[in-house]
């Protein structure tokens, strides 16, 4: 990322990515920029290994040397969903990790959605802490979240999220509230969607004076309908879950406004700008005759190469990373599975040139 010094952008910060032969995650490291260096300068960095059913991440900051923060460990089941996470800190008067959360996951049976998720702090032995406790309509829509804090010797309200679904199973808004210790409301948030998917249309955050809600702040979003999320290159940190949520096709702008005494006062605009280069478009001379099929795809994808000549395939990540390399003549039946689902450029190049290049989806 950049930063803007009044007059050109410059250097703020990097982070560096490494992955497995499985195309898995196993580094990142994240940089900043020292203009008295004139260098990049470590800051933290995540490693990240994996066995048969556990995901562990060590978080660790630089001094000059590593040093060990943080370790999550993560247990799934064979279904591939979490059923455990324990974080443990590092002592550094002892030199090893020592316990210090532990969230456990409940399924029902009859659907594998959550049912409710337990939350324990570690001081001698595991020690309640938090709850949450989920509800789903009959289309299996999760429409209430309640959020339990352990208080001496029983469960007491935190928060709670109420969701609402249209006809289609589209999210139309989600309201978060919040409870002092007293169980008396303290704020609350809702969140309202458009009805072309799941795009943020517009938020607003309400404090509670005792008798009513006052309004305090809200965001206006804009979108463009014409392109889906999928649509997009876009940098890694866009492709979590959390982002898609909210989002499925490209945001443009970004308003928050703050109340005051007689009205709404824009506080910040944002405005997101997006390159014209489209990939899927790519004109090449002699890709008409080469087929790549099915197109979004899961574990594969077969090449019809009528010329009869090697081609050379690539396939691309979104960072420009090549991920997978094979030589193709004739017909052929490629294995993708091994790829995270996510959005690929997909290219065939003879001696001279490329030509094939489009956009490929793994879901």
């Amino acid at each position: 990322s950049y930063g803007f010094d009044g007059s050109s952008l410059i250097y703020d910060s990097k982070d560096s990515l490494v992955y497995d032969i499985n195309h898995r995650l196993i580094s990142l490291t994240h940089s900043n920029w020292s203009n008295m260096a004139n260098q990049w300068t470590d800051e933290y960095r995540y490693n990240i290994t994996y066995t048969s059913n556990t995901i562990e991440y060590i978080h660790q900051d630089w001094s000059g040397t590593w040093d060990n923060n943080t370790k999550i460990s993560k247990t799934m089941n064979s279904s591939n969903q979490i059923t455990q996470e324990i974080q443990y800190v590092w002592d550094t008067n002892s030199s090893s990790w020592t316990k210090n959360n532990k969230k456990v996951y409940f399924y029902n049976t009859n659907n594998n959605k959550i049912d409710s998720i337990l939350v324990y702090n570690w001081s001698s032995m595991w020690d309640n802490f938090m709850k949450e406790v989920y509800t789903y309509d009959s289309n299996l829509n999760n429409t209430k979240i309640i959020t339990y804090q352990w208080a001496a010797s029983l469960w007491r309200f935190l928060e709670k999220t109420d969701s609402k679904f249209d006809s289609n199973n589209m999210i139309t808004s989600s309201s978060t509230s919040h409870y002092t210790t007293n169980n008396v409301w303290e704020y609350t948030d809702s969140t309202f969607y458009s009805n072309q998917g799941n795009d943020i249309d517009y938020y607003e955050y309400f404090d509670w004076n005792g008798s009513a809600w006052d309004s305090s702040y809200k965001e206006d979003y804009t979108h463009n309908t014409s392109y889906s999320f999928t649509d997009l290159l876009l940098p890694f940190h866009f492709q979590d879950d959390e982002t898609t949520q909210y989002f499925t096709h490209m945001l443009t702008k970004v308003v928050a406004y703050e109340y005051n005494t007689g009205g709404w006062e824009e506080d910040v605009t944002i405005d997101l700008y997006y390159s014209g280069i489209t990939i899927s478009s790519i004109a090449l001379p002699k890709q008409e005759s080469i087929k790549i099929y099915p197109n979004p795809t899961n574990d594969f994808i077969n090449i019809a190469n009528p010329s009869n000549t090697i081609l050379n395939m690539y396939i691309f990540d979104i960072s420009g990373k090549k991920v997978m390399q094979e030589s193709i003549k004739t017909n052929k039946r490629v294995d993708i599975s091994k790829l995270e689902g996510g959005v690929y450029l997909i290219q065939l190049m003879d001696e001279t040139e490329t030509i094939y290049s489009k956009k490929l989806i793994k879901y």
